[in-house]
């Protein structure tokens, strides 16, 4: 894990430590406040492990699946469907765009468009939706802009 990462995960932590302690202290005094910010700290932690331990995961599954093809882009987002929201990993290569995601450990592959079969690409404030010959895919990601560069240095028409 990067340096960076892991003191931004330190903080997160702490931080949620710090605002539970002060919650219970008002509440229910200083020992339950202890207690009430352990167990949160814990919890926080936790569920940055989870998410961490998934993101690896998918980016396992990634190399394994392009092992020669340059990545042009690689970031966590969150694959939207009619039975709900699945996180996972968004990547772009010189190809095609895909998302490995699923729940917990099991990872599949949602999403796997040639580039050569995206007729549009749009983006509002809360996702991006891509339209190829029959399916629209909509997914949420972090670094909007830069992907929308990237999609357009290959040449693909980008609405914002």
């Amino acid at each position: 894990m990067k340096r960076s990462s892991l003191l931004a995960t330190c903080l997160s932590i702490l931080f949620a430590g710090a605002f539970l302690f002060l919650v219970a202290y008002v509440f229910w005094g200083f020992l339950a406040a202890i207690l009430f910010s352990l167990l949160g700290m814990l919890l926080v932690g936790l569920a940055l492990y989870r998410t961490r331990r998934h993101a690896e995961t998918c980016a396992d599954e990634l190399r394994a699946r392009f092992p020669g093809e340059a990545l042009l882009y690689v970031a966590s987002a969150s694959y939207l469907t009619d039975r709900g929201t699945f996180p996972g990993t968004l990547a772009v290569t010189p190809a095609r765009i895909c998302f490995f995601g699923g729940r917990k450990t099991s990872i599949t592959v949602m999403m796997d468009v040639p580039l050569s079969d995206l007729q549009d690409c749009m983006f509002n404030m809360f996702f991006y939706a891509i339209e190829t010959s029959g399916d629209v895919h909509q997914f949420r990601v972090k670094q909007h802009e830069k992907l929308m560069r990237i999609l357009q240095d290959q040449g693909i028409s980008t609405q914002g």
